[in-house]
Parts: C-alpha cells; structure tokens; sequence
C-alpha cells in the first residue's frame, strides 16, 4: 500500500500564525483517499474531527506534514502521532453503568466452573538475560466460566427467560451487576478494617481470601455495621458509606482505636461477551455451555 498525500496548498493551511493549527472536516478528509489511503485509516482520519469544535494540530506537527517538495508525506508514525494528539469524540453511553441487580440464582448450573484471577506485569528483558517486572494491577481481575446444562421454558419452568432476560437488560457486556461467588462466604461479621490514627477519615471494606486481602467490589449499605473499639457506631452522625466500599467517619477515629464492620458483599461484574449461544437440544429445553463474567473496577 502507498502513503497518502497532502498538496502543498492543504500543508499550508495546516499552520496559522497562532501556534497552533485548525483541521477542518474537509482537510480531514482529504488524509484519506478513496484509493491508496494506505497509511492513515478512515478512523484516525474521522479522530481529527471532534464533535463539538475542530480539531488541533500543534505548529512542529505541522512542520513535520511540510515538505520541500510539492507534496508532503505522512508516515505511519507521524500518522500515529496525529491520532494521539486528538481527543477523540466521546462515545455514546459514555458514562459506567452500576446496576445493583443480582445475578439469577437457576437450578441447571453445573460443575466445573472455572475461576481465574488476572494479573498484568509488564517485562522488560535484558541482554544479560535479566529482566525488569512492573505490575500494573493493585488487585486481580476475576473470572468465572460456568456451564448451564439446563435450561427449562414450559409450564411454570421460566429458566430460559430468567436467564436471557437479564442478559437482555444488562446490554450485554455493557452494563455491570453483583455476583455472590459462592466458593467465597460473601458475608463479613466483625472483620478489622483498620486501625484510627486520629488523622485518616477513610476506611475500606475489605474480604480475606487464603490470607490475600483486596477491596470488595460492592458492599450492600443496608447490611453495613461498624464498630469503633467493639462499640457500634451509627450514621449519620458518626460516619457515612460512600458506595462501593467505603467508611467515611465524621472524625477521624482516636489513635490505636480499633476498626471493624459487618457487611454483605459482592463482586461487581460483566458479561464477557456481547454474544452467548443457547442450545435448543430438545422440545423446550436449551442449554448453554459457556457462560463467562468478569470483574470490573470502579
């Protein structure tokens, strides 16, 4: 494929005598032509354009897109750098959806599920044979492969329904919902969550599991008690929950008070996918063979 072109009065009009340059729709257009637009994608061209106002290319950029010739040439990595540059449009439903739904409780799941936690390191190999480890999570990502080998649609049976409904409402892999993992007792009675300083308002609620300890994804505030030295305290006077996860007090607890709570918590989760596959495999009686939720962090 061949790099795309810019003429020579297009680079021009990339630089103003402000420091900085405005790309019109137009010109936009004109990175990405209809044979040999190689290079620079329609998407990256379409980037160059936000919704609301244009969008801007820094006076060196420009310089880079001028050539001596009559003609300047962009590279893949000017390309690149464009792309970066610009803010892209923000996309529709752009915000994090959170509902609080549980997910369905139905008689077919079946054994085995697979869980799996997630971890992301970056490495950096060496000549020697060394190497530099980075990782990029706090706490893991969680997921959970299930198998459904029944699900029932006739007479008073609503499993398929059930099922397919709340996929149906959640969008898909869009919106978040609660899971209680049940190979997890998802309720904490008189676990410590920290200890006063007589400086720190805040404190999170947390689970313990094979003596790892990480943030609950979501807490139900309904069942959430806290106790300073074994004595209960009560909102809003003495504190307040700040969903997800945490306990924010009005004052910061006296030093070496002890701080601990009662609560029922969940994993906040999402599909994984934005597709699943029932299986009719008989008169009014499906199956689903992979059924994938993932964490998220909020």
């Amino acid at each position: 494929m061949t790099n795309a072109f810019i003429s020579q009065t297009e680079a021009e009009a990339l630089v103003e005598p402000v420091s900085r340059a405005r790309v019109t729709q137009t010109e936009a257009e004109a990175l990405v032509e209809p044979v040999s637009h190689a290079l620079i994608t329609q998407t990256q061209a379409e980037a160059l354009v936000a919704p609301v106002s244009r969008a801007r290319v820094t006076q060196a950029l420009a310089a880079i897109l001028w050539g001596s010739e009559s003609h300047a040439r962009i590279s893949q990595a000017v390309a690149q750098v464009l792309y970066e540059y610009i803010t892209p449009p923000i996309p529709r439903f752009a915000y994090i959806p959170l509902s609080n739904f549980l997910l369905p409780v139905l008689p077919g799941l079946q054994w085995d599920i697979i869980k799996t936690p997630q971890w992301k390191t970056s490495i950096s190999p060496h000549i020697s044979g060394r190497e530099a480890r980075a990782t990029n999570y706090q706490f893991p990502l969680w997921s959970w492969e299930m198998h459904y080998s029944v699900l029932r649609e006739y007479s008073s049976f609503t499993e398929l329904q059930t099922l397919l409904g709340f996929y149906q409402q959640r969008s898909g892999a869009f919106d978040t919902f609660l899971y209680p993992d049940p190979s997890e007792p998802n309720v904490v009675s008189l676990g410590a969550i920290g200890t006063g300083d007589g400086v720190t308002n805040n404190f999170t609620l947390t689970k313990s599991y094979g003596g790892f300890v990480e943030p609950v994804g979501y807490a139900d505030p309904a069942t959430v008690h806290v106790y300073v030295n074994a004595s209960e305290v009560f909102q809003p006077g003495t504190f307040s929950f700040i969903t997800p996860n945490t306990i924010a007090f009005v004052s910061p607890p006296a030093v070496s008070a002890a701080i601990t709570a009662s609560y029922t918590w969940y994993y906040r989760v999402r599909f994984s996918d934005d597709a699943q596959n029932f299986n009719n495999f008989f008169y009014k009686f499906w199956e689903l063979k992979k059924f994938t939720i993932q964490s998220v962090k909020t």
